[in-house]
């Protein structure tokens, strides 16, 4: 998530994944905590349904940023290392701190799941994620060497299998998460390089609100007709789902939005380095119940007012999440530091590269 060096950041960017990322943790709320009590056609439970348009659109910002940046990039073993290892200082801090202090047993399988966070998918998202960094070497000197045309016969596939025929049929081809953050990363390295219908200004403003405009009808028309027809039962979120047409235009009208304007914040930047912590904390399976079991009372889920409990608290949470990640960063450079002295004296490093090299080569 990380793309560039702090002070070479371009703070547009990092304040879509500091606005993508509180959109994920508002849509987490309203996805965990139980709002089952709420009457379908009640004002609190078209808001809930509403909010949980801000995960998918943040989801797919994320990966259209790191497609952008990353299709210039070159592939570095550090980072991945310095990844994995932020990932399970998370994971297996949380689980001995849990087990510690008695919330959590001692479980060999969520242990073991801990100690090896991305091969068991404890976070979908960096698990494809992870998966996507691997094949960006491969994935950029394809891009590098294809010609614009094809490029674009190849996105055309990609949208119709990964987008249309999803949308249209309800049908996902069995296709992945990593196959979806391929599609947005080719999609990204495409508008990065080429002059496109979405660098207009105007034409991206008109794009985001009348698709956004359309999936919240969509949510508030599904809900209405959902008691008279069952097959709409539990589908109200269905063109807010992350490669539903709309969602997708929304994510890449906001994402070009966002390239188009020009601001320089440190502070920005700052704080949007801590993004990925606030995802590793508020999302581990350990902590999840702990955040949102107790988070409603009666008089707070019944109130009109709901939505400013919910902003309010997500933002604490977001706060919070952000200073402890910066506490861990300090951590992770310390055993980062520690395993590269290692890695160079057992020459793992130069293995590792010509590995990596040879790879590519073929």
């Amino acid at each position: 998530m990380n793309s560039e060096n702090i002070v070479n950041r371009k703070s547009n960017f990092e304040l879509l994944r500091i606005i993508s990322m509180f959109l994920i943790v508002v849509a987490h709320c309203v996805y965990y905590v139980d709002f089952s009590a709420y009457a379908d056609w009640s004002i609190n439970s078209l808001i809930v349904k509403i909010l949980r348009i801000g995960a998918k659109i943040g989801v797919n910002c994320f990966v259209l940023i790191t497609g952008y940046f990353m299709v210039n990039s070159t592939f570095k073993i550090e980072k991945l290392i310095k990844l994995e290892i932020k990932v399970v200082a998370y994971t297996m801090g949380i689980f001995i701190l849990n087990v510690f202090i008695g919330i959590v047993e001692i479980n060999f399988k969520l242990l073991i799941q801990s100690m090896f966070p991305i091969i068991f998918s404890l976070y979908w998202f960096m698990t494809a994620y992870v998966l996507l960094y691997m094949f960006s070497p491969f994935l950029n000197e394809f891009i590098k060497k294809v010609k614009k045309e094809q490029l674009l016969k190849l996105i055309f596939v990609l949208v119709l299998v990964r987008i249309i025929i999803p949308t249209i049929t309800t049908s996902e081809l069995g296709l992945s998460n990593l196959s979806w953050f391929i599609t947005l990363y080719l999609i990204s390295a495409y508008l990065k390089k080429n002059v496109t219908f979405f660098d207009n200004k105007k034409t991206n403003r008109k794009i985001f609100i009348f698709n956004l405009t359309f999936i919240i009808l969509s949510i508030i028309v599904i809900t209405f007709f959902s008691n008279k027809v069952p097959i709409l039962k539990g589908h109200e979120n269905y063109f807010s789902m992350m490669n539903k047409i709309p969602l997708v235009l929304c994510s890449i009208s906001l994402f070009s939005i966002f390239k188009s304007i020009e601001i320089k914040n440190k502070v920005i930047n700052n704080i949007a380095k801590n993004t990925l912590g606030v995802y590793l904390i508020h999302e581990n399976i350990i902590i999840r119940k702990f955040i949102w079991e107790n988070f409603l009372t009666k008089n707070i889920s019944n109130s009109l007012l709901l939505i400013i409990y919910i902003t309010t608290y997500c933002l604490c949470l977001f706060i919070a999440c952000i200073l402890i990640d910066k506490i861990i960063n300090f951590i992770v450079e310390i055993i980062y530091k520690l395993l590269k002295k290692i890695f160079y004296k057992i020459k793992l490093n130069e293995k590792l590269e010509s590995i990596k090299e040879k790879f590519i080569e073929v």
